[in-house]
């Protein structure tokens, strides 16, 4: 559910099924250099996938304040609705780069969980 606004995440369907939730609790400033690398990057246009690159003051105002206002949020409607799913919450991008490094791909022919 990469990118998933915090309101699709009190449907519980997605965190029941859930074995495994990834929380990114990275640091804002972490988070805004990032968003800034991205906005030079594409020059603030359309990525190919369709998603637009804005960036706007009220943005980056919940960036910063993401981990004091949003986080528990998050971290409580988890515990609400998946009480016994996995939280990794890696708080740096070398955490993060490591999980990846370990995690093995499924077959392309695996069906995912909630296709069938």
């Amino acid at each position: 559910m990469r990118g998933t606004p915090i309101s699709s995440l009190s449907h519980p369907l997605r965190l029941v099924v859930a074995d495994t939730v990834i929380v990114l609790d990275l640091p804002a400033r972490t988070c805004l250099v990032g968003l800034l690398r991205r906005r030079w990057r594409y020059r603030g246009g359309q990525h190919a996938d369709g998603v637009f690159d804005r960036l706007s003051v009220g943005f980056a105002r919940y960036v910063i304040n993401y981990r004091r206002r949003t986080l528990p949020r998050v971290l409580h409607l988890i515990a609400e609705h998946a009480p016994t799913a996995r939280v990794l919450r890696p708080t740096n991008r070398r955490d993060i780069d490591r999980f990846l490094q370990g995690v093995r791909q499924p077959p392309a022919s695996a069906p995912h969980q909630l296709d069938r």
